[in-house]
Order: structure tokens, then sequence, then C-alpha cells
């Protein structure tokens, strides 16, 4: 099972967890294994993608503090710009997969 509680960003307000089990992506290697297919290969690939982009933005301001403690400003700076990119990212792949649910 999936499970991602990111509460990071109020702009981006994500649960994933829940986002997952009402799409119905829970544990859909084991039912493809068994015959029965709950998700397209294309959902499957962006819940786990949203999951990825998630555990990176739970985890990104402990690097970017450990890099400022050390005293290395570029890679503080790196870090927020990729947190910048993956929140929008979040975002895109949390509408895409909400998308699958109307469609």
């Amino acid at each position: 099972m999936i499970f991602v509680n990111y509460q990071y960003h109020k702009s981006i307000d994500i649960n994933a967890s829940s986002y997952i089990r009402r799409s119905g992506i829970i544990n859909a290697k084991v039912q493809k294994m068994q015959g029965t297919k709950i998700v397209t290969n294309t959902q499957y690939n962006v819940a786990k993608q949203l999951v990825k982009e998630l555990e990176f933005l739970w985890n990104v301001d402990g690097y970017i503090r450990d890099a400022e403690n050390e005293g290395n400003a570029d890679c503080a700076k790196l870090f927020r710009q990729i947190k910048a990119d993956e929140e929008n990212h979040a975002k895109e792949l949390k509408k895409l997969l909400a998308s699958f649910e109307k469609g």
C-alpha cells in the first residue's frame, strides 16, 4: 500500500493516501498479478510519481537546512529551486490523478 501524508505547503494541500485510496490505486501490482487490473499502467505511473514528489518535498527542508548549516549557499539555493519545481510537478500530477476519477 502506498501511504504518504504530505502537509507541507497549504497551496498544494495534498493528502496523497486519500487521493490514491479514492482512485482505487491500492496494491495495484498485486491485483494485476492476480489477473484483476484495477488501474491502467498510466494511472499507476502517475500515482507512483506523485508519491515520489511528495516524499522529496517532505524531506527537502532538511536538505536546505543541512546545506545552510554547512555554509553551502549554492547547494541551499539549488534545493530551493528544485523544491519550487517539485511543488509545481506535484500540483500537476494531482490534477492529472483527479482527472482519472472523472474519466
